[in-house]
């Protein structure tokens, strides 16, 4: 019993148990928000069971190599070697503050404000220093591109110069601006197009020399114009009745059946060495030399334009006239008006038929020429073209016209001659 009495009761271990809200109440007399808390109990503490100690093996030292007896103190110089340059001293950082320094800071402002007393001044906690951070590496930059533009501006503004200085500078060191070889280049094209312009009419003018100075090398008969395709060419001559017997003479019984023969006249020139040069011409030239007596409307609308010549059909050959008009009312009106005397005009070309003598049956005598009926002109269709025949007593054409076009009036012997020309026009004008 006695030891019970001096045995000291057991102390609550949580009375003894501080923290830093007590701290705070008690030291502004306010009741801890956890004082009507049952105090948790801590448990006794467990102490650990010692692990058996293992002593280390003894591990042998490497071997110190002594490179020097001497001792080697801060600043001394060593033989053999370069002195290295001091170490700038590194500033230490100030500690961060320890938490019961803060804790005590803390209290001692409210004790203070509890009191009534001024609040002191925080110390100002030193802020941790700063960490470097390395700059990121920056990439290099492309070099610029240097053009012929840029630097002849760079020096221009560097050096304040003026541009033929700049110009006669490049002159003197021998090399040339790209825009001079470029002018360069274009007045060499220039020169040589120049060049070949100038060969070319020096050739023109020699081959025309050559060609007044020499004709022959050029066929006439082959520079005659025509509207239809030809066979042959002759060159007729004279004006007027002798003209037409000429052309009347140019159907010769040479020719091949169904060939035609191409007339023309020609016209002279005096070169200054004074030879004469004769130059063929269409077929509307030697019309009017003819000197026809058809009326003036139908001469006034034939072209140039037009083709005077022979062609032999089966039984004959005889002249024929394709002409080219510019109108048809006028050239068929003047046609019209020259039916009358149209068989007398062209006579020497297309020349009546022999008269048979008509027996009489009584008689026995024959009749004469006079009373059989005159030749006269009646409609035909000739190679689905309307024409006008002259026919004599028995029906024979002595002539006839007609227009294969508006264009194109053809006047000929017959149907046989008519349908031939027609024919070689269709095929002349056939692409």
């Amino acid at each position: 019993m006695a030891d019970q009495a001096n045995t000291p009761a057991p102390q609550n271990r949580a009375s003894h148990v501080r923290s830093f809200a007590k701290d705070v109440a008690a030291a502004s007399g306010k009741k801890p928000k956890d004082a009507n808390m049952t105090p948790v109990v801590a448990p006794p503490p467990v102490e650990p069971t010692p692990a058996p100690v293992v002593e280390p093996k003894p591990t042998p030292a490497p071997p110190v190599k002594i490179v020097s007896a001497a001792p080697i103190l801060p600043g001394a110089e060593v033989p053999g070697t370069t002195p290295l340059p001091p170490l700038p001293p590194t500033p230490i950082p100030p500690a961060p503050p320890k938490d019961d320094e803060v804790r005590a800071a803390v209290l001692a402002r409210l004790r203070a404000r509890a009191a009534g007393e001024p609040v002191p001044t925080a110390s100002p906690v030193a802020p941790p220093p700063p960490i470097p951070l390395s700059k990121p590496a920056t990439p290099p930059r492309p070099a610029p591109i240097h053009t012929y533009k840029s630097d002849f501006a760079e020096h221009i503004d560097d050096k304040n110069a003026s541009v033929f200085s700049v110009l006669a500078a490049e002159k003197d060191s021998g090399v040339k601006a790209p825009e001079a070889l470029a002018a360069q280049k274009k007045d060499r094209t220039k020169f040589i197009v120049g060049g070949m312009l100038i060969l070319l009419g020096l050739f023109g003018l020699y081959a025309a020399y050559r060609w007044s100075q020499d004709l022959s090398v050029i066929p006439t008969e082959q520079a005659v114009p025509s509207l239809v395709f030809a066979d042959a060419r002759t060159e007729i001559t004279g004006t007027g009745n002798e003209l037409m017997r000429n052309l009347a003479n140019a159907a010769t019984p040479d020719l091949d059946p169904g060939s035609v023969l191409i007339t023309y006249i020609t016209t002279a020139t005096t070169t200054e060495k004074s030879d004469i040069i004769r130059f063929p011409q269409p077929g509307g030239v030697l019309v009017r030399a003819l000197e026809l007596p058809a009326p003036s409307i139908l001469l006034r609308n034939i072209e140039d334009v037009s083709t005077v010549g022979v062609v032999r059909t089966e039984q004959d050959a005889h002249a024929f006239f394709v002409l080219r008009v510019s109108s048809f009312e006028r050239t068929f009106a003047g046609m019209l008006e020259w039916e009358v005397d149209m068989v007398g005009d062209l006579a020497i070309l297309y020349p009546a038929y022999p008269v048979d003598p008509v027996v009489a049956p009584t008689t026995g005598t024959t009749t004469p020429a006079e009373v059989i009926p005159p030749p006269r002109f009646v409609d035909d269709v000739v190679a689905s073209r309307d024409v006008r025949a002259l026919r004599d007593y028995r029906e024979r054409t002595i002539l006839l016209y007609g227009y294969r076009d508006k264009e194109t009036l053809i006047i000929a012997r017959d149907e046989a001659a008519f349908a031939e020309l027609v024919s070689r026009l269709t095929a002349t004008a056939a692409p």
